[in-house]
């Protein structure tokens, strides 16, 4: 059965003071009997809010911030890929708008002594996932007359 192995996530600099480079690599394992199908993998980006937080939500599979988006004309929430015995290693790296990262967008405000006011950004935990589909298989269509 293919798996999905070695999941990492590095957030870069981006090209300007409003954008972080994102790079998630991760690798595909197929058998023997997988080699030649098409898989399809998907690549998103979730916040994580633990117990605790300042701003904890009720979701426990983490706040979807952004999914990578392939293809130019028409970007789709997955890429095909043709299994190949063994593992394969892939890399995907997106720009990614700071607002988008922004899964704990409030702030603490710290008052050390009277004529000093500290501004104290919520952290934010953000961590990738990569999902992976064997292409679907459709059945004729059926006329009906309802």
């Amino acid at each position: 059965m293919a798996e999905i192995k070695d999941v990492t996530l590095q957030v870069l600099p981006g090209s300007n003071s409003d954008k972080k480079k994102v790079r998630v690599g991760f690798k595909l394992a197929f058998s023997g009997a997988e080699a030649g199908k098409t898989f399809q993998y998907g690549v998103s980006l979730r916040g994580e809010d633990k117990t605790g937080d300042d701003e904890a939500s009720f979701l426990t599979n983490g706040q979807l911030l952004y999914t990578f988006g392939f293809g130019i004309l028409k970007p789709l929430a997955h890429k095909s890929v043709t299994a190949q015995v063994g593992e394969q290693s892939f890399s995907e790296e997106r720009e990614v708008s700071i607002e988008k990262l922004n899964e704990d967008p409030g702030f603490d405000i710290i008052k050390p002594d009277i004529n000093t006011t500290l501004k104290i950004a919520h952290p934010d935990e953000v961590y990738a996932t990569v999902s992976l589909v064997a292409d679907e298989e459709r059945s004729p269509a059926v006329n009906l007359l309802l």
